[in-house]
């Protein structure tokens, strides 16, 4: 008897090219999650969410993008992700997904919400020490 042929999102070459997109995006991803002090954020076209140790990213129609496990922390502090498989017809991540997750309006808009967290933090802190 013959295996089933393998669903074309799980083929080799479509599992590889999902592991390096999760590795460009869950960083962004979780970075972004924490800017915003939430595990659940809901976008135009993303709603990326974490739960212990878990973060996905589901499109419009709630469709799995992205899986992706922490596997541990870098010694920057630093979370490690690694892809966990789609469930069947998924549509995964795209190249226009990682334009989006890396190009240079997220990482703006980022790096403006780590400042103003950072701002905040350092007045609270200052309020405390008086």
């Amino acid at each position: 008897m013959n295996p089933l042929p393998l669903t074309p999102e799980f083929s080799p070459d479509v599992i590889q090219k999902q592991q390096e997109y999760t590795l460009s995006i869950a960083p962004i991803a979780y970075r972004w999650l924490k800017a915003n002090q939430t595990v659940r954020y809901s976008a135009k076209d993303n709603l990326i969410e974490y739960s212990q140790g878990r973060l996905t990213i589901r499109n419009g129609e709630g469709n799995y993008k992205m899986i992706a496990q922490s596997v541990g922390v870098y010694e920057h502090k630093n979370q490690q992700w690694e892809c966990i498989n789609l469930p069947q017809n998924s549509p995964g991540l795209t190249q226009k997904d990682v334009e989006r997750f890396t190009g240079s309006e997220m990482k703006d808009a980022l790096r403006e919400l780590e400042q103003k967290n950072n701002q905040s933090s350092q007045r609270r802190k200052g309020r405390r020490g008086r």
